[in-house]
């Protein structure tokens, strides 16, 4: 029942998901939202609006009623949030064996290949615990499962686009996960033009037709499974603007632009008007210094709230002053999310290394 390192950033991510308050995550949000739906259906309610506790370090702002996943007194719901890994962990396992059979081996091959996958203790560790790598080898897994099945030739019309409609979501669904997936576009991108260049090899003999009969077929197969990636891809990070509308750990992260289109946590009895002093708990952003007085803040314009053990000082209400495309909040959510990926955000952690260094 302890908590592991790695989970308090994943059970936070999830039950923002639950309170509406933006965040920004160096990775996309598919796991998280998968957790996040299983919970939906558990006895999780997560901390009512005046008992959240919050805290706010170097720029780091967040609530601590991810806390509430672990006790029991709220229903202990870290265990079904593990057993949903477990659930992807032995469905990687499941998708394995055929997997390597898709890829022209034999039944022995295939059981080993499934048993090495199966008692490998790194796969074992991370699908007893809320974390996301267990995700991304699943759909890593099946994206390699559903491109060999796409392009056997015992396959009728129907089942050949079905199988490649199943690669593309399958890799949609692992860009989503994490950006490293991008190599697993990349692999099954080159499986995919190898077999329609061998394709051509054998039917070089047949002329033009039957040049352009390959050609064609290699033109729609990858262009549905690109759409699909897209499609997948960019419909999850619509889902994921629209359910976190709320000012929160990921506000700093955004241009001015995006900003103004988060709005305050929802309050019981509404919104408050602009200029007035908003429930300091949903406050995300510092207006003062360290020991600040409450005539220093209130000379400053922003609000004082003494109750708080910091002595908070916080800006007054203000809501969106303009709207923004959905394009363009997609583009600032990449570029926000791409840079903190990479660290061009923060760089202060006490153990990063270059990725050179690993």
């Amino acid at each position: 029942q302890d908590i592991v390192w790695d989970e308090t950033h994943f059970t936070k991510f999830l039950t923002w998901y639950f309170t509406g308050h933006y965040f920004v995550d160096i990775h996309p949000g598919l796991s998280k939202m998968i957790f996040a739906l299983v919970l939906s259906f558990t006895s999780f309610e997560g901390a009512k609006e005046m008992e959240v506790e919050w805290w706010t370090h170097n720029g780091f702002v967040g609530t601590t009623d991810w806390e509430l996943l672990y006790k029991d007194e709220y229903g202990a719901n870290y265990y079904e949030l593990r057993c949903t890994s477990a659930v992807v962990g032995i469905l990687l396992v499941f998708v394995t064996y055929p997997t390597i059979k898709a890829m022209g081996c034999g039944r022995i091959a295939a059981f080993l290949g499934t048993w090495f996958i199966l008692w490998d203790n790194l796969i074992l560790l991370q699908s007893r615990l809320i974390l996301t790598d267990v995700f991304l080898y699943f759909f890593n897994m099946a994206s390699y499962c559903c491109s060999f099945i796409c392009v056997r030739k015992s396959l009728s019309g129907p089942q050949e686009v079905f199988w490649t409609v199943m690669t593309g979501l399958m890799l949609g669904c692992a860009m989503s996960i994490k950006y490293t997936a991008i190599g697993t576009v990349g692999l099954v991108g080159l499986h995919q033009a190898f077999e329609i260049l061998a394709l051509m090899w054998n039917r070089k003999d047949k002329g033009f037709p039957a040049f352009f009969q390959v050609l064609k077929k290699a033109i729609w197969k990858a262009s549905l499974i690109i759409v699909l990636i897209l499609v997948v891809f960019f419909g999850l990070w619509i889902v994921h603007i629209q359910i976190l509308p709320f000012d929160g750990q990921g506000t700093s992260f955004m241009n001015e632009e995006y900003q103004m289109t988060l709005i305050p946590k929802k309050y019981e009895n509404g919104l408050p008007p602009p200029g007035s002093c908003p429930n300091h708990f949903n406050a995300w952003k510092d207006c003062g210094h360290a020991g600040i007085t409450k005539q220093q803040c209130e000379d400053q314009g922003c609000c004082y709230d003494s109750t708080s053990p910091r002595n908070w000082c916080y800006p007054k209400e203000e809501l969106p002053r303009a709207p923004m495309s959905m394009i363009r909040k997609i583009r600032e959510v990449l570029r926000a999310t791409w840079a903190n990926n990479q660290g061009d955000v923060v760089m202060i952690h006490p153990h990063m290394s270059e990725w050179w260094e690993w």
